[in-house]
């Protein structure tokens, strides 16, 4: 497994003479790449991502490789087996239990492309800073992969027989620096709920007799801090290594300790099989490698373990999760329509038990249009994009020559080999499309909520106004929710009038109103800036309501929606955790808080 960093040399493949059949088999697998890009870029949640199967290996000579600057990842043909790449659908849960290694290193290899978008600094490659800043981020990109997709677990664990047995030293003495290189491998995986702790207790009780209890701790103190380190935090990153470093007694600055190389610290007996100084490289080369240490096969056999479990456990979990999913998105699309379906918002009950919160409407003010076009041209503005450019290459003008190819296609060319090099460079430009916005407001009219009626109302009027200026795709919809789930604005048209509601409510039904915008708004559907504002104090009565909206905030935030909620109480409002707390002090301010998290959201989104 490999993740290239920017700069990083790709070595061009050398050129082969193919035969026909080897053709065909190019062009099979160039279909299943073409296949594997959209299965995968959903997983990367980027569009822009490319799979490339190699049949002669990856440049890098990894299974798979991701490379940032390309936006492509590439996997070797090999790690499929022996499937005829013909029958291969990548699309079907099912169809992936035969390669059930390859979807892992590809599910792998997508996390770093979500994830790793921090750069090992150019001073530190290839240094011990460097190599530990690497094995820290193996198990922080797929812990912070499986935060919202729990499911890909199941992938990440079959492939780590290739990701870890494939890259692990196995000749390694069980020196400080090859059992922490294990630990960040296979332990930390298990801290990040990727691994079963279980299968990993091998590795850990092996590193323990090697680095002792309190340097391990020392470690897992590390590697468990990496994984909560932001996405693009390379200081932060290389912070954390240089304490693995020291922890470990290696000079950050200088290489990492290599294979078979003597070390302070060595296992017992292992400190024998290199020569004393004074030996050189002759020597050294005819002398036996050392015997495999202790921690290498407390790894293999934990990973194999892993790996037989992964294949034991069959396609249940996702094909279920797909059906579950599926039926989800029918019963928030039902809730939706029968929230929205009144001709008038608020002339009635759209849940059940109780009476409309909505009291009449107003003619909006002055102060109201205002806000109203200073969001939509705010919001407007935040959705611009800059223009996209694309490079490609082509063995015909136009174009700019690029001398090194045309020289590797004419020795192509004489070796007697078809020439794959293309010399022409073309750069194209274009606009890329505004993403659309969708706001979804979500009022609380019980009892203690008066305070915030009458501003939040206003709040409504005028986002769903701003999001109409800023641009026709655009949406927003409130509810109001206490013993019913009542529409105060719809998507499509903005209402003319301000909704006038009272809050008296003694219970509340917060799961049934999420449900309901999601369900009108597609909130966890990906293709738009999505946002939830809850205006609630959290302290809800009715039975299963906290879990509910505990578990409801989290899968928003997996789905990529944004959640704001509005504290009117001074940090005495539950906060379900994944949702962004804003403290008001002022009612009033609500509208413009809405418009300013909108516009982050918008911008923010790829």
């Amino acid at each position: 497994m490999a993740h290239v960093e920017c700069g990083d040399p790709a070595p061009a493949a050398a050129p082969r003479r193919r035969t026909r059949k080897r053709r065909a088999e190019a062009d099979a697998w160039l279909r299943v790449g073409a296949t594997l890009s959209a299965e995968v870029g959903e997983i990367a949640d980027r569009p822009d991502l490319a799979v490339e199967v190699c049949v002669d290996g990856t440049r890098v000579g990894a299974a798979a490789a991701f490379y940032p600057d390309l936006v492509r990842i590439e996997i070797g043909a090999k790690a499929f087996g022996k499937i005829d790449p013909a029958s291969i659908e990548a699309y079907d849960p099912y169809d992936r239990e035969r390669y059930l290694p390859a979807w892992g290193a590809l599910t792998h290899e997508a996390a770093h492309a979500k994830h790793s978008i921090w750069r090992t600094p150019e001073k530190v490659r290839g240094t011990a800073v460097g190599d530990a800043a690497e094995i820290l981020e193996e198990s922080r990109a797929e812990a912070r992969l499986i935060t919202a997709r729990p499911d890909d677990a199941r992938y990440l664990q079959a492939c780590v027989a290739e990701l870890v047995i494939g890259t692990f030293p196995t000749t390694l003495p069980d020196s400080p620096w090859a059992a922490a290189q294990a630990a960040g491998l296979i332990c930390a995986r298990a801290d990040a709920g990727i691994l079963p702790p279980g299968m990993v207790r091998p590795v850990e009780r092996e590193v323990r007799r090697v680095l002792g209890r309190a340097k391990f701790a020392e470690l897992q103190a590390i590697w468990k801090a990496a994984a909560v380190t932001g996405d693009e935090d390379a200081d932060a990153m290389v912070e954390l290594a240089a304490a693995w470093c020291k922890a470990l007694g290696v000079e950050p600055d200088e290489p990492a300790p290599g294979e078979g190389e003597d070390e302070e610290g060595t296992g017992p007996g292992e400190g024998s099989g290199a020569g004393g100084e004074g030996a050189d490289g002759a020597d050294r080369a005819a002398r036996p490698k050392p015997a495999r240490g202790r921690i290498a096969t407390a790894v293999r056999r934990s990973t194999r373990r892993i790996a037989a479990k992964a294949a034991a456990e069959g396609p249940a979990e996702p094909v279920s999760a797909k059906a579950e999913a599926k039926a989800r998105r029918e019963e928030v699309a039902r809730i939706g329509a029968r929230v929205f379906a009144l001709d008038e918002p608020g002339s009635g009950p759209t849940g059940a038990g109780g009476p409309s919160p909505v009291t009449g409407s107003r003619i909006p003010v002055e102060a109201e249009r205002g806000a109203a076009a200073r969001l939509g041209r705010a919001l407007r503005t935040a959705g611009e994009r800059e223009r996209i450019e694309t490079r490609t290459t082509s063995a015909a003008p136009p174009g700019r020559l690029n001398l090194r190819a045309a020289v590797a296609r004419d020795a192509q060319r004489a070796a007697g080999a078809i020439p794959t090099a293309e010399p022409w460079t073309a750069t194209t430009r274009r606009h890329a499309p505004n993403p659309p916005l969708k706001v979804g407001i979500a009022v609380d009219v019980s009892g203690s909520m008066k305070a915030a009626a009458g501003p939040v109302a206003s709040a409504a009027w005028i986002l769903a106004h701003a999001t109409r200026y800023a641009g026709p795709d655009n949406a927003s919809a409130t509810v109001a929710f206490g013993e019913a789930v009542t529409a105060i604005t719809r998507p499509g048209k903005p209402p003319a009038a301000v909704p006038v509601f009272r809050a008296e409510c003694v219970t509340e039904r917060f799961c049934h109103a999420v449900d309901a915008l999601d369900g009108v708004l597609d909130l966890t559907s990906p293709g738009a800036a999505r946002l939830l504002v809850v205006v609630s104090d959290g302290r809800f009565v009715a039975p299963g309501e906290i879990d509910g909206a505990r578990q409801r905030v989290a899968h928003l935030n997996g789905a990529g929606c944004a959640v704001l909620w509005l504290d009117l109480f001074g940090g005495r409002s539950i906060v379900p955790a994944g949702a962004t707390r804003l403290g008001l002090t002022i009612p009033a301010e609500a509208a413009e808080e809405i418009g300013k998290a909108a516009v982050k959201a918008l911008t923010s989104t790829r």
